[in-house]
């Protein structure tokens, strides 16, 4: 049937597995840094896979001007395979994150991620808030929204973090 509405997807993305390993560990102006690496893994469904892995890599740096403020940059590349070939794109971000108290916080963010080799460039703004359940465990919420006509209108997404 044809119609004046838009088609609607739903389903689940891939897997993404990451490490983080810690660089430096300073205070105040001086960033701590970190390189993240991680892997997609084709475990998502059909239409949001394309049955291939990917990788990418993101050095953070991280400052804290007070105890409850933090201010955060990346800069990174990842290839995503699409169809029959595969996109690399960089990553450039920058952060403002506040903590409430020892459990709450919030962000706000701005993201730049140009292509390489025909990739479309996009740029969005997000917002986010975390809570801590325990010292070791953290779930994150957060919404990113275009800043550009290459960019899909809004992605939220919804995380788990443990620590080792």
């Amino acid at each position: 049937e044809s119609g004046g509405g838009s088609d609607t997807m739903s389903g689940f993305g891939d897997l993404e597995l990451g490490t983080k390993i810690s660089l430096t560990t300073c205070d105040g102006w001086c960033p701590q840094s970190a390189l993240i690496a991680g892997v997609r893994l084709p475990t998502g469904a059909e239409e949001f896979s394309t049955g291939e892995p990917g990788y990418d890599a993101t050095w953070v740096g991280e400052w804290y001007p007070t105890d409850f403020e933090a201010l955060r940059t990346t800069i990174g590349i990842a290839r995503t395979p699409i169809d029959s070939g595969s996109e690399v794109t960089g990553s450039l971000t920058t952060r403002y994150r506040r903590t409430f108290d020892e459990r709450w916080a919030a962000h706000a963010e701005l993201g730049y991620f140009p292509g390489f080799h025909d990739a479309r460039d996009l740029a969005v703004w997000g917002i986010g808030v975390e809570v801590r359940v325990t010292k070791d465990i953290q779930l994150d919420l957060a919404g990113d929204f275009a800043l550009n006509d290459a960019t899909p209108d809004a992605n939220v997404t919804a995380g788990f973090s443990i620590r080792f």
